[in-house]
């Protein structure tokens, strides 16, 4: 898996070692014994770290300025920040790391589909080191929710079968079995999904090298490398292409798994509803078994009762386990009653 350091975190590990090891250098006389060298790495180790920091965070400005003027220019919407896509995605990558963010974010029109790119940053920091993994995701939306596929290529899935899951699927295609695998839980749908023409798509040049995957209500290709707009509509292009290609029998079959859904759902809302609408008044008003026996009797509309005749042992709260009476007063109750 792909991982990219954080030029803050890395910078700021080298200069906390640097200072104390270059005071210690010169305060010991070290240098009388091996030289000004290894004093001079140091100082340069530092500078090529805070200029590696200055070149990403010149580099992330930039970006962000290409992806304005691209907004501006096509008509299209972009923010730095959302929150919109955090628990959309369950599958690698979006299920890694912490203080998940979604940045960068680029949305709008493309050939009558609605799309999204923007990148999915997390933290993967552990006892001994600082890491930020950065992930480019670019995806068409689709008009139902489908069951996930991953399509990886070749050169890409060992590293990545762990993290997918499902079982390996092949196909009737030689040129895509050998550029491609393919994951799925379900090698039905994904054979119906994956028809000839399909395949064909994903064998173009301009599909390969990307992680694609059909996943809740949308196709997208996801990376660890970074993407610029120079080729947004590469990516675009591929991916409204595939969204076009979902057969449309698959399309109505899983509409109506999701409506069936919904109306199972709703069904079982209003069945909540109604068995409340129904219940005593003492069950439906909070407090009621908690407030005390008289509440309990005022909530429920019980009239009351007239008082309690007999002995006293048997007309007193608590007479049989206090000890207050014996067998004698009892006896003598009886016969007084």
């Amino acid at each position: 898996m792909h991982r990219r350091w954080s030029p803050r975190n890395v910078t700021a590990a080298i200069l906390a070692f640097v200072f104390p090891a270059g005071y210690a250098y010169v305060y010991l006389d070290l240098y009388l014994w091996f030289g000004m060298t290894p004093f001079v790495v140091l100082v340069v180790l530092a500078l090529a770290s805070g200029v590696w920091w200055i070149i990403e965070a010149t580099w992330e400005h930039r970006h962000r300025q290409d992806l304005r003027a691209f907004a501006k220019v096509h008509g299209w919407e972009y923010v730095e920040w959302t929150s919109e896509y955090r628990l959309r995605f369950r599958s690698f990558p979006f299920n890694q790391g912490t203080d998940r963010q979604d940045v960068n974010v680029l949305r709008g029109t493309f050939h009558g589909r609605e799309c999204v790119s923007y990148s999915r940053q997390f933290d993967l920091s552990s006892n001994d080191t600082n890491a930020i993994q950065s992930f480019d995701i670019t995806l068409v939306e689709l008009p139902v929710k489908l069951p996930t596929v991953d399509i990886v290529p070749e050169g890409a899935f060992d590293r990545l079968a762990r993290s997918l899951g499902g079982g390996d699927i092949e196909f009737e295609s030689a040129e895509f079995n050998q550029s491609w695998r393919v994951k799925s839980n379900n090698s039905r749908y994904a054979h119906a999904l994956l028809h000839p023409r399909m395949l064909h798509r994903l064998n173009r040049d301009d599909a390969r090298g990307y992680n694609i995957r059909f996943e809740e209500r949308a196709v997208m290709m996801w990376t660890a490398e970074r993407e610029g707009t120079d080729t947004l509509a590469r990516r675009l292009g591929v991916l409204t292409a595939l969204a076009k290609l979902v057969p449309p029998h698959l399309e109505r079959e899983y509409l109506e798994l999701e409506l069936e859904e919904e109306r199972e759902a709703a069904a079982l809302l209003e069945a909540q509803r109604v068995a409340e609408l129904n219940a005593p008044l003492w069950a439906r008003t909070p407090g009621a078994l908690t407030g005390g026996y008289a509440k309990a009797r005022e909530v429920r509309g019980v009239a009351d009762e007239p008082e309690l005749t007999g002995p006293s042992w048997a007309t007193t709260p608590g007479a049989l386990t206090s000890r207050k009476y014996t067998g004698l007063d009892q006896h003598s109750d009886r016969r007084d009653a």
